[in-house]
């Protein structure tokens, strides 16, 4: 009884084996405050009835003692960072998508100079005019967004490890949102850098294991896959790069473009591998 009640109080999520969603056992929540959900639990007290004159004996690995007949529970209530949906409740939402519950979004923004190749300064002679600096690289003031995002609770066994290999250093070909109500990110724009946090197997309330995964993501203005090319007003208007062509490559000027980064769903990063 214990056992079924911790359980059923602080929630639990189990995978089929199959099905691209993970099935979720949503915690207890909070009886009188709206958004809180019970997290964690500690035994207050426990005992035996008075009239009780047989105790069975509970062994384990480490020691043996009487059986009890009650115990007490404290539990703990939070207020997650996530979404807490049912699968009947995700099912209903216009994403439908692992993402849009159990996941967290935080970003840090950087801006920098980026480097870009060419001739891109020159530099005024003893006569009056100019001469291009040969082989020196200009910069443009541009930005990137880190995005970390946190899927929760994830069984061990629901971990999409090829999905996740297959995504390295790669852009997105559709567009994707992260959380419910969240920046829907261009294609192209997201870098998949790996895990932003190494993989750490834990033991969860209701004594499952799990993991939570950390995806790292950087935005680039106007996409990865483009040159941010000046403007004749200084301005800078983003256009698409693809690998060199010609003589002096291994590509003809008849081969397909090829951009600098490759790209794939990124939605797979939320898919059990069934």
């Amino acid at each position: 009884d214990v056992s079924r009640f911790l359980k059923d109080a602080v929630g639990y999520t189990t995978w089929d084996g199959k099905s691209k969603l993970l099935q979720r056992t949503l915690p207890l929540p909070h009886p009188l405050r709206e958004g809180y959900w019970c997290d964690q639990y500690d035994l207050s007290d426990f005992g035996a009835y008075e009239s009780r004159s047989d105790f069975g004996i509970s062994s384990t690995r480490y020691h043996v003692v009487p059986v009890q007949d009650w115990c007490v529970y404290t539990l703990e209530f939070v207020r997650p960072k996530w979404y807490v949906l049912t699968d009947k409740e995700l099912a209903a939402t216009s994403t439908d998508k692992e993402q849009g519950r159990y996941t967290w979004v935080s970003e840090m923004p950087r801006p920098r100079e980026r480097i870009v190749s060419g001739y891109g300064f020159e530099y005024q002679k003893a006569d009056g005019s100019w001469q291009v600096v040969n082989e020196e690289r200009q910069f443009v003031p541009d930005y990137q967004i880190d995005i970390v995002v946190t899927w929760v609770q994830v069984p061990i066994g629901a971990v999409p490890y090829s999905n996740i290999l297959e995504c390295m250093n790669k852009v997105n070909a559709k567009p994707i949102r992260f959380v419910t109500g969240g920046v829907e990110w261009p294609v192209g724009h997201l870098l998949f850098k790996g895990y932003a946090q190494p993989l750490e197997q834990y033991t969860g309330a209701d004594d499952d294991l799990y993991y939570d995964i950390s995806y790292k993501f950087t935005v680039q203005p106007g996409g990865w896959n483009t040159y941010p090319a000046r403007t004749t007003t200084g301005g800078i208007e983003y256009r698409p790069v693809r690998v060199r062509r010609g003589p002096d490559s291994p590509y003809s000027p008849t081969d397909p473009n090829i951009p600098p980064y490759l790209s794939t769903d990124f939605q797979k990063l939320f898919q059990a591998p069934g």
